[in-house]
């Protein structure tokens, strides 16, 4: 049985056919027996659809940003996640 947590997991998986037809089965029931799950699986499946329609489209980036934007990821997933402070809503 697939609970809320699992389904998050596999629905990645579930969109590129990854596993087997059981865990696919279960993944399909899941999204059958509850419709809030089933209204954002439906509008997940269709911008995944609208989204494969998009041809790729080439940007040049100066060489000099490319070179910065790799080291500033290259930092971030080097150090340690810190959890971030909420900040408080505007009124």
């Amino acid at each position: 049985m697939i609970d809320e947590k699992k389904f998050w997991k596999l629905l990645s998986e579930y969109f590129d056919d990854d596993f087997d037809f059981f865990t696919h089965s279960e993944v399909e029931r899941f999204i059958l027996d509850d419709p809030d799950i089933r209204a954002f699986f439906h509008t997940l499946s269709k911008t995944v659809e609208l989204t494969q329609q998009i041809e790729p489209v080439e940007i040049n980036v100066p060489e000099q940003i490319h070179i910065q934007l790799y080291q500033v990821l290259r930092q971030e997933s080097a150090s340690p996640k810190k959890k971030r402070a909420k900040k408080p809503l505007k009124k």
